[in-house]
């Protein structure tokens, strides 16, 4: 429940441009309801620079059934050194 608070911050790790289940899941329960405003945030895409940094569908979805005030990226980091082979092969 978010009633009863001044302010909500939602954030998401992204994995292949996905936000992960939990997250949506409180974007839905948030959404059916009366709430505070919202801020979103993701964090761990990795982007090409020919890309927007900021959007997926899963925020996109975020910001509109939440009326977000905003939404913000923080850049991932990958290190292939400390993946694995099939984790390599994947990337």
């Amino acid at each position: 429940r978010v009633d009863g608070y001044d302010a909500v911050i939602i954030g998401s790790a992204v994995y292949s441009d996905r936000w992960v289940s939990a997250a949506k899941a409180l974007v839905d329960r948030v959404s059916r309801s009366d709430h505070p405003p919202v801020w979103l945030f993701s964090c761990g895409p990795l982007h090409s620079s020919d890309r927007p940094v900021n959007v997926t569908s899963d925020a996109a979805h975020a910001v509109s059934v939440l009326h977000a005030i905003a939404h913000r990226t923080f850049p991932g980091r990958l290190d292939p050194e400390k993946l694995s082979v099939g984790e390599r092969q994947i990337f």
